[in-house]
């Protein structure tokens, strides 16, 4: 097969109600295109793209967002295929063997990468320098659109400090975040809000954990608003290009004011403790003051709305499933140690966290573009080729996993949410909800280790109900959002 997008054969198996593709059964290279498409192909070829840009334009203009236009040009059973409209055009991939060959590559290579990102530029650079509009703000200055040579500088301290091997020296802290907000929480009456609630814990987190901002409380959900004021602009502004109204450039220069206040703050507030974040910043070789500000300002954009979003989500499909609640009180009186202790101990959390990641996974797509003409080709372990795929030069090829999580060549009835698919622990999630190589989400450890305290504390104290029934409809953003909040009715045990 030398031109298709269907396998010859993959060697995906089931293991109960779970899989995962087995990235190693194939290779993937990207290799220089000599011969272009003939004028002649790309005439046949026109009337087709013609009529599905203009469908493409008509979902945009409809949904507002772009997660519905994809999911009406997916094709499941193709490893590349193709998106047109005017806005942009490209080819989409939820092959993780693929997206993971794509995302390998770093984001800004000037000298001789294969691909490179301008979309994040426009997206940030503008918001860092109204945020900070007396710094000569450049694209080295924050770790999303830094030249390769500079992305290290700025993953190194927070995976010092929150990264996988180190999370678990923070667990005092965690745990008593956690159990204040859970109280807080059975004080919000018979329902409560769980998407506004989960937003602002994960604020409460980032601002008191990493940042030692003393709050008060209400503090901490204005930053949460704020976050959600700037993912608004970004959209509006960075991707659909339009103008601000008087009324959203007003809540937009709020919104720049409460993150110029919190990051003051973080940078004066004193630490007690012998390792600061703040402090491990300003020690890194090389980070100009500056950076540190944009990296503080990173981890309350990137640590609140991803976190926020998985948990609402989480807690709402939990309400929904009193046996599964009880399976976790089950387990946890069998466990001994601290709150997160135990919280680290538990299958049936760490189910339910994969679970809501898969479903609910914050980035639903990511951007890449090729710097010259491309053929991707797949091979299987054997040498052979199972699939020889143009990339057309600065056309972009985006990688979604979205669609990764809901492969159902992967995942048996993948709709449906079931903590109980994952009967072995996962050594990855193949799905790649915080991105791969060398951009991988650094705080992926504290978004789980806090979601997965959480709940273990609010189970211990209360059984769970949601609201509504249905799902709220999803709209793809930046990140994956909802139409209308989730809801949860807490009791206690």
């Amino acid at each position: 097969m030398s031109s298709g997008n269907f396998p010859l054969k993959t060697s995906i198996q089931f293991d109960n109600l779970a899989c995962m593709t087995t990235l190693e059964d194939y290779t993937v290279e990207f290799v220089p295109l000599q011969k272009r498409e003939s004028l002649k192909k790309w005439l046949f070829a026109f009337p087709k793209n013609f009529f599905q840009g203009i469908y493409n334009t008509y979902l945009l203009a409809k949904h507002r967002n772009v997660l519905q236009p994809l999911e009406k040009n997916h094709c499941p059973f193709k490893w590349i295929w193709k998106f047109t409209s005017p806005f942009f055009s490209g080819k989409i991939t939820s092959q993780s063997h693929i997206m993971k060959a794509v995302l390998k590559h770093p984001r800004t290579d000037s000298d001789d990468g294969l691909f490179f990102d301008t979309v994040t530029d426009r997206l940030f650079l503008f918001i860092l320098k109204d945020l900070f509009p007396n710094e000569p703000v450049t694209k080295n200055d924050f770790l999303f659109t830094a030249h390769k040579d500079f992305v290290n500088q700025y993953r190194q301290p927070i995976l010092r400090f929150i990264g996988q091997r180190n999370i678990h020296r923070h667990s005092e802290k965690i745990e008593s975040i956690v159990k204040k907000t859970v109280d807080a929480w059975g004080k919000g009456g018979d329902k409560i809000n769980a998407s506004l609630l989960s937003f602002a814990f994960a604020s409460n987190t980032i601002s008191k954990f990493l940042l030692n901002h003393p709050g008060p409380e209400e503090v901490f959900e204005e930053i949460s608003r704020a976050d959600q004021c700037l993912l608004n602009v970004m959209m509006k502004k960075g991707v659909w290009r339009k103008s601000l109204s008087k009324q959203e450039q007003k809540e937009y220069e709020h919104a720049l004011e409460v993150f110029r206040k919190a990051v003051d703050i973080a940078l004066t507030q004193k630490s007690n403790d012998s390792d600061s974040f703040i402090q491990m910043l300003r020690e890194e070789k090389g980070m100009t003051e500056l950076q540190v500000k944009s990296t503080l300002f990173l981890m309350y954009f990137a640590g609140v709305d991803a976190p926020g979003s998985v948990l609402s989500y989480t807690l709402w499909q939990l309400g929904k499933m009193p046996d599964y609640q009880d399976e976790i009180l089950a387990e946890i009186k069998g466990k001994e140690g601290s709150l997160y202790e135990i919280a680290s101990q538990l299958k049936t959390v760490e189910n339910l966290y994969n679970e809501g990641l898969r479903l609910f996974t914050p980035i639903y797509l990511i951007s890449r573009y090729p710097t010259k003409d491309l053929l991707c080709v797949v091979k299987d372990k054997t040498g052979n080729i199972l699939l020889q795929e143009p990339l057309s030069k600065q056309k972009a090829i985006l990688c979604c996993p979205f669609f990764a999580a809901r492969d159902s060549q992967v995942f048996e009835n993948p709709e449906q949410f079931n903590p109980h698919r994952y009967s072995s622990p996962l050594k990855t999630h193949s799905w790649l909800p915080f991105g791969d190589g060398k951009h991988l989400c650094p705080g992926q450890w504290i978004a789980k280790a806090e979601i997965t305290v959480f709940i273990t504390q609010l189970i211990q104290k209360y059984t769970i109900q949601s609201f509504p029934e249905k799902e709220p409809k999803r709209k793809g953003y930046l990140t994956i959002q909802t139409e209308s909040p989730f809801w949860l009715s807490l009791k206690p045990r």
